[in-house]
């Protein structure tokens, strides 16, 4: 079974207030980006890396993938305007003999090699796969400034990446995407608007996104932890 793993990391996330892009921002010395390729490099279950950036950082990064040996990240592709748009880029260039397709947030350098098979497995098994971890606050349906209901957190749960999928499946999705032009947050929400099930996996509360200053900062501390 071929599994290959699409990063989308073409933004420039603008919340974090710094003219870098966030995947590039360093960590312990190191840019975001490579901690989180340097998982799936690790993890032999994958086998094919592609990474989408914005098109003037391809050769950037591709000095990058050298500098750090990555050497699944075979292909570096200029990604689209919106993360779809890249995610679709992506989709793309995968050969046709690829089973399996891990989709993964470039700034979430954390998931450990169990989650990224336990994911691999569950794609293979039921189709699509995604991480998730319950929710822990109350949560309320807010519009206009006042509150509309408090939901049942028992049945709330947080998405993470990665994401699995098989390649046919989450290219069906994408084609939708294409012709209809629909809005998703992540991608298994494409999967489930085709009406597929998607399989929810108990994620890690230390597999967090990096998207602001505080974000960061918590990362640091993970890593003096390590």
């Amino acid at each position: 079974m071929k599994t290959a793993v699409l990063i989308p990391a073409a933004g420039m996330g603008r919340r974090m207030e710094n003219p870098i892009p966030k995947q590039l921002i360093e960590l312990q010395s190191k840019p975001i980006l490579i901690h989180t390729l340097e998982k799936f490099e690790a993890c032999e279950s994958v086998q094919e890396i592609c990474v989408i950036v914005p098109e003037d950082r391809i050769d950037e990064i591709r000095k990058l993938l050298n500098q750090w040996n990555i050497q699944k990240a075979r292909d570096v592709i200029a990604g689209g305007e919106e993360r779809t748009d890249s995610v679709y880029r992506g989709l793309e260039v995968l050969n046709s003999s690829t089973d399996i397709v891990l989709i993964h947030d470039a700034v979430r350098p954390f998931v450990s090699n169990q989650k990224i098979m336990d994911v691999i497995q569950a794609a293979s098994e039921y189709g699509a796969a995604l991480l998730a971890v319950p929710a822990t606050a109350t949560v309320k349906k807010v519009q206009d400034g006042f509150v509309q209901n408090t939901l049942d957190r028992n049945q709330i749960w947080l998405a993470q990446t990665p994401q699995g999928f098989r390649l046919d499946l989450i290219r069906q999705a994408y084609e939708k995407v294409v012709n209809e032009g629909i809005k998703a947050t992540d991608d298994a929400a494409l999967v489930e608007q085709i009406g597929h099930p998607v399989h929810v996996i108990p994620g890690d509360e230390t597999n967090i996104k990096i998207t602001t200053p505080t974000d960061l900062a918590i990362a640091e501390t993970f890593c003096q932890m390590t």
